[in-house]
């Protein structure tokens, strides 16, 4: 039933117990394709000597986790794909409450699952559900998708399932991008399927370890989603029935936009994309773009300090919920 792709960087203190997750499932119906993205820490060993085959390992050169996880779909038997990153964790009951939902939901196109957030795996405490047939799911429609994650993060990488035929018809995860990857297939999938299946217990653990993840890290505008999800070719909007969707995701994007400025402004190179990305937004969301129309030279020193940015998107969350 489930394929789950696990791209695997250098993560020697962790991927034992993603695997260990994936293993002590109850649902068994499964495989395990974890591909080595060139590690030099011996991850792929650890893999291999302690999970032997029960895990299918490919090995490859260093090429990003987008074109790790394009392999791992292209090897992938089953009709849905599971992901999970080499540092999270699955709660046992994951698959099996998953594939109930599924069975239940006539094969969603794209389903996730709500999550806790750990930066101490030692003092993380699964939560008990005694009965594991109370699902409590809810599907979101693409406004009520769009509308509600811009203040509340619903779903990410390790808590999403798809179905393997997305990927036969539309562009996978997209190599040149190295922030909102995953984030590209996530909102090219809902606008196409129409809704996301959302199951509301709390069956991943999203790590907040590794001090070298890549959301720690300051990137070229060109290489983050954000121009790509402005051109016109991004999805064809005129396709989707419901105006209300298509409003509805045009708003979150420039939201979401704003939201993600700050660290695009803390390279000096990034402010001719910038100069280029800003009037784009439009001018309904001035209130939300208005400290990105001072001069360069302005923005750049103060989101090259963390409090002023941490106080920007404070005040854009602020924002979003009241207006």
């Amino acid at each position: 039933m489930f394929s789950i792709i696990i791209p695997l960087y250098n993560k020697i203190g962790f991927i034992s117990r993603a695997l260990d997750s994936v293993v002590n499932q109850t649902y068994k119906e499964y495989e395990i394709i974890v591909v080595n993205d060139g590690s030099t820490d011996g991850s792929e060993k650890i893999v291999q000597n302690n999970f032997g085959d029960k895990v299918k390992v490919i090995n490859q050169k260093n090429q990003g986790v987008s074109t790790a996880r394009n392999t791992g779909i292209a090897h992938a038997k089953y009709p849905y794909i599971a992901f999970l990153d080499a540092d999270d964790i699955w709660h046992p009951d994951y698959l099996y409450s998953v594939n109930k939902t599924i069975e239940a939901n006539e094969y969603p196109g794209i389903l996730g699952t709500n999550f806790i957030r750990f930066k101490s795996f030692e003092e993380l405490d699964l939560p008990n559900y005694p009965d594991v047939d109370a699902i409590p799911v809810k599907n979101y429609s693409i406004a009520e998708y769009f509308n509600k994650t811009i203040n509340h993060t619903l779903i990410f990488t390790s808590c999403i399932v798809m179905k393997k035929e997305f990927f036969d018809t539309n562009a996978g995860f997209d190599p040149p991008l190295k922030f909102g990857e995953d984030l590209d297939v996530w909102f090219r999938a809902i606008l196409l399927y129409g809704k996301l299946v959302y199951v509301q217990k709390k069956l991943v653990y999203y790590s907040r370890e590794d001090l070298s993840a890549a959301t720690k890290k300051d990137y070229l505008l060109e290489q983050t989603l954000i121009p790509k999800i402005l051109n016109p070719d991004f999805f064809p909007l005129d396709k989707i029935e419901n105006p209300k969707d298509a409003k509805a995701f045009k708003s979150y994007r420039s939201k979401w936009i704003c939201l993600g400025m700050p660290p695009i402004y803390r390279l000096k190179e990034n402010e001719a994309s910038i100069n280029q990305v800003i009037p784009q937004i439009g001018n309904k969301f001035f209130f939300y773009k208005w400290y990105y129309l001072l001069p360069f030279s302005i923005t750049y020193k103060t989101f090259r300090s963390k409090y002023p940015h941490k106080l920007w998107v404070k005040y854009l969350k602020f924002c979003y919920r009241c207006f």
